[in-house]
């Protein structure tokens, strides 16, 4: 990736987490872990835009062309720092009333950013469950933000890591459509 500036240069320096195929290999796991867990025609996919994007799209193609899939908003960060929580939209009431929701976002870094989506899910309307698809856990999903769930499926663990671009995920808005997982040389 060639973009110019002090964001490009962050962007151009960096190491690759995982590659594409091993990205896709871990959608295909979670996939196959809400297959064995729930009947495909009765999930609602929910993405938490804008870097749920890439990674709703791919599970949803995994899953069934039958799964109901619509998204939310929910902002934690104010360009690349972390900032206050806030829910800008909620998906309809119509969409998960008496669904299992399976709240698909591709970074837990803190629970905070999946408190907001459950409480805003639970708001909204009666879903029958509500599980979480992550393909990132950088240790966001500790003992009190699983009890807000039903569930959740990972596709990997990495505490501490640092700031990661790709696979829906940017840096200032640079980095999202690359097809790996990468984090960012400081």
């Amino acid at each position: 990736m060639n973009v110019s500036g002090d964001e490009g240069r962050a962007i151009d320096s960096r190491t690759t987490l995982a590659r594409e195929t091993e990205v896709q290999e871990a959608v295909r796991r979670i996939a196959a872990g809400i297959r064995r867990d729930h009947d495909p025609e009765q999930v609602t996919l929910v993405g938490i835009m804008d870097g749920a994007l890439i990674f709703l799209a791919d599970l949803a193609r995994e899953l069934s062309p039958v799964t109901a899939v619509t998204t939310m908003r929910v902002r934690s960060y104010d360009g690349d720092q972390p900032g206050p929580v806030e829910v800008l939209w909620s998906p309809d009431p119509a969409a998960i009333e008496g669904r299992s929701v399976v709240l698909v976002d591709t970074v837990v870094e803190t629970s905070a950013t999946l408190r907001a989506a459950v409480k805003a899910i639970r708001a909204a309307g009666s879903p029958s469950h509500i599980h979480l698809a992550a393909l990132i856990d950088k240790g966001g999903l500790g003992a009190s933000s699983t009890l807000l769930l039903d569930g959740h499926y990972v596709g990997w663990t990495m505490p501490g890591a640092p700031y990661i671009v790709g696979y829906g995920l940017d840096f200032r808005g640079r980095g999202r459509g690359l097809r790996s997982i990468d984090a960012l040389k400081s």
